[in-house]
């Protein structure tokens, strides 16, 4: 993605995040170094109710923010791919580099209920 294409689908993704305040989101993510596979992937699921969504430029950060202390980050940088439908985002991001020199990702897959 390059850097317009980027711009274009962060404004979009922030939108997006911001029309679901009071929502519950489903959050799903995934971190792997090995293509998402069951044996390299380490997985973590929760819900809360978005009480607000903002942004820093230092970091480059979308964060999201529940409304029982709650608090999710999307590194805007590392995005690599960004689907948004109405009742689901998926975001892909490119962290860094794993110990065994493959790439380190983050899947996160939103869903409102």
């Amino acid at each position: 993605m390059d850097k317009e294409e980027r711009k274009e689908k962060v404004i979009k993704l922030i939108q997006q995040l911001e029309s679901l305040v009071g929502r519950t989101l489903w959050v799903t993510q995934r971190i792997t170094d090995r293509d998402f596979d069951q044996h390299g992937t380490t997985g973590l699921h929760f819900r809360f109710t978005l009480k607000h969504v903002t942004w820093r430029l230092s970091g480059f950060r979308i964060m999201l923010d529940g409304t029982q202390d709650e608090w999710y980050e999307i590194s805007i940088d590392a995005i690599e791919t960004c689907r948004i439908e109405p009742d689901q985002i998926e975001i892909l991001e490119t962290l860094g580099i794993s110990v065994i020199n493959t790439k380190l990702q983050r899947l996160t897959e939103i869903k409102v209920r």
